[in-house]
């Protein structure tokens, strides 16, 4: 397992000691230490499975020659359909839920895949992310697709597609032609 320590470290929040006393005081909130703990977790979980450091640079795998996009958009819409009420009730057990059915069919997927941008300057997660057989990024959203999740789907190479928990719908989004970002996203492919 390979874990770059220098960046670990350089995202650890940094104690300072107070003048008065000798006792350290955390400089962050106990809600900013929980979510660099979550994602100390999920660093380490997908570095055990094996994930490149940058998988935004890793080149596209090839296709196999029985994979079509039809393929893939009718296992999605399986994978969706068998989730159950209970698992769709919050994010976290839909994530799983969806997750799980992926990889029963031999896909290989990784959770909260890190982008540049999420629309407001600030580093963003694509939900799920397939590497193997074809790429495809997941966002996962609840009633609509938000435009946070169109802006980090675009800047992934390969197919991407929003799935609403309420009614299990998958959506296909597309880029127009010239648009680097999620600003020009074609969206509204319902195929669920």
């Amino acid at each position: 397992m390979l874990v770059n320590f220098q960046a670990l470290r350089s995202s650890v929040p940094i104690l300072a000691r107070t003048r008065s006393t000798s006792r350290r005081v955390p400089r962050h909130s106990d809600r900013s230490i929980l979510r660099w703990l979550h994602s100390l977790i999920i660093l380490l979980s997908n570095s055990m499975n094996r994930i490149p450091e940058r998988l935004d640079y890793v080149p596209t795998p090839g296709k196999s020659p029985d994979t079509t996009k039809m393929d893939v958009i009718r296992q999605l819409i399986e994978a969706v359909s068998r989730t159950t009420a209970r698992q769709r009730a919050s994010a976290k057990t839909f994530q799983q839920a969806v997750e799980d059915e992926l990889r029963a069919k031999g896909w290989e997927v990784f959770r909260e895949f890190w982008v540049k941008d999420r629309g407001d300057g600030v580093r963003g997660r694509i939900d799920l992310v397939v590497t193997s057989p074809v790429r495809i990024a997941i966002e996962l959203d609840r009633a609509r697709m938000r435009n946070k999740s169109l802006f980090k789907l675009a800047q992934f190479d390969g197919l991407r597609f929003v799935i609403l928990r309420q009614g299990s719908r998958v959506l296909e989004c597309a880029l127009q032609q010239g648009a680097p970002n999620g600003s020009k996203t074609k969206t509204r492919h319902d195929l669920g």
